[in-house]
C-alpha cells in the first residue's frame, strides 16, 4: 500500500510541477493552466488525507495516524447515590461505589469529613471475585451511610490493597450529607 501511495504522490507532484511551469511560462494569464494547477493541488491534498487516515499499519507515509483500540483506564472510580434522583443524602441512604477495570484483589472505601481535622465516619471493604478482575470488568459495592450528627461535605476515598497490605490511593469523590 505504501509503495502505491508513494507512486501516486510522485505522479501528482510531477504533474503539479509541470502545470506550475505552464502557469509561469504564460505569465499567469492562462485560465486553463491556473484551473488545472488548483485541481491538482486539491487532488494532492485529498489523496494525502485519505491515504494517511486509512493507514492503520503504523505511521502513515508522512507520519500519519496509528489505529489502535484504546486501553480502558484501570481502577477508575465512580461514586454516586443509589437513588439516581436523590438530591440530598442523609443517614441511612445508600451510595454505590464502582471500580472499572479493577486490578487489586481488595479495595477499601472510607468516608471522612472535610474539616481541618478530618473525622473518620465509616469504611467498607470490596473483595472482587477472580473473574471480576481485569480490563473492561466492573466491581460494585453499596454502602449504607451510618448514623452520624455530621452534616456537610464527605470525602469518599477508595484505596487498593496490594499484596503487602499497603493502601494505594485509587480515587475519590465528594458527597454532601444533609
Amino acid at each position: 500500500m505504501k509503495t502505491k501511495a508513494l507512486i501516486v504522490y510522485i505522479a501528482l507532484g510531477i504533474a503539479f510541477a509541470a502545470v506550475s511551469l505552464w502557469v509561469i511560462l504564460s505569465n499567469g494569464k492562462n485560465a486553463k493552466a491556473i484551473r488545472t494547477k488548483y485541481r491538482l493541488g486539491g487532488a494532492m491534498i485529498a489523496a494525502w488525507a485519505i491515504l494517511s487516515a486509512a493507514n492503520c499499519q503504523g505511521p502513515g507515509l508522512f507520519g500519519g495516524v496509528e489505529c489502535y483500540d484504546p486501553i480502558p483506564p484501570q481502577n477508575d472510580v465512580y461514586v454516586g447515590a443509589k437513588e439516581l434522583n436523590a438530591s440530598t443524602l442523609k443517614c441511612g441512604d445508600v451510595i454505590s461505589v464502582m471500580v472499572l477495570s479493577p486490578t487489586y484483589t481488595e479495595y477499601e472505601v472510607t468516608l471522612t469529613t472535610q474539616e481541618k481535622e478530618p473525622v473518620f465516619l465509616q469504611s467498607a471493604s470490596i473483595v472482587p471475585e477472580e473473574e471480576e478482575l481485569g480490563d473492561g470488568k466492573v466491581v460494585t459495592c453499596e454502602i449504607t451511610i451510618a448514623e452520624t450528627d455530621y452534616k456537610g461535605p464527605v470525602d469518599v476515598k477508595v484505596y487498593g490493597i496490594d499484596a503487602q497490605k499497603n493502601k494505594i490511593f485509587v480515587g475519590e469523590s465528594t458527597m454532601t450529607l444533609h
